[in-house]
């Protein structure tokens, strides 16, 4: 019998041996198909498996596990244990797939370390054991069109976060971490108990008027209260916000008075 898949070339193949005729074949765009060998026909597709290539798969013998590798950097496990023998992710490991650009330790005890890198997903490693590691996911334009949209949305992703900062002060009430990305006017807040990006965009005074000029976020900070972002941008001045509603509370810059009403802000919080 021959089969053939629209998706590419074949990169993986792998059989079932718990009983159930079936052939696992991985492809180049990261689904993978699931071919009834009884029927000679396409049973199921799993699609969107990995992000990249599929490099390898392999059904664990005698039971309905599979077990997969991709060039994302990730290795998955799936069960098939459900109606219909399409298989659902049981568990997983994943890293950054391209290098990371910005790591930083989260919280005052160094059992959790956060690292952005230049597949734009920021990630956060475990000193004490892996199954304590995760992916608080890519950044988006549209968080909610990208979730529907699913690994079809790379043109929605924001570019790489190229400075960060967290703190753990406030984590359990609203975002703690806020980041910076590459050539972007606009900082990202991200939500470390939730494992995603936030509720806000914090968008610079004038926005279209500093992106004409080419003006975008170069550094940021949290306060160590946990209420207040402070975002520093490429032409020298300096915006504050309050994490919480994401509104703009003051200005450090060539503007007289502004620096003290920040800091009156600040003595009062």
């Amino acid at each position: 019998m021959t089969f053939q898949q629209d998706w590419g070339p074949i990169t993986a193949i792998s059989f079932r041996t718990d009983g159930h005729p079936i052939m696992a074949a991985g492809s180049p765009v990261g689904h993978i198909g699931l071919w009834d060998l009884e029927e000679k026909k396409l049973m199921s597709q799993m699609r969107g498996a990995h992000s990249t290539a599929i490099a390898g798969l392999t059904f664990v013998h005698g039971e309905p596990l599979l077990i997969t590798n991709g060039a994302d950097n990730a290795i998955r496990v799936w069960i098939f244990d459900g109606p219909g023998g399409q298989g659902r992710l049981l568990r997983f490991r994943l890293g950054h797939s391209a290098p990371p650009t910005f790591i930083r330790h989260h919280g005052p005890d160094g059992q959790q370390i956060l690292s952005a890198g230049q597949d734009g997903t920021l990630h956060s490693f475990s000193t004490v054991h892996d199954r304590y590691s995760k992916s608080l996911g890519h950044g988006s334009v549209d968080k909610i069109k990208a979730k529907k949209m699913g690994l079809r949305c790379r043109s929605l992703r924001l570019p790489p976060v190229i400075s960060f900062a967290s703190e753990v002060a406030r984590q359990s009430d609203w975002d703690g971490i806020i980041a910076c990305h590459q050539g972007y006017a606009s900082c990202t807040t991200w939500n470390y108990v939730k494992s995603t990006m936030g509720a806000h965009k914090l968008k610079q005074q004038n926005l279209k008027e500093r992106k004409a000029l080419g003006i975008h976020a170069t550094a940021v900070e949290i306060t160590s209260c946990g209420n207040f972002a402070v975002i520093g941008l490429s032409h020298g001045s300096t915006d504050v916000y309050n994490i919480q509603s994401g509104i703009h509370r003051g200005h450090y810059g060539k503007e007289k008075g502004k620096y003290f009403d920040i800091c009156n802000v600040f003595e009062r919080t």
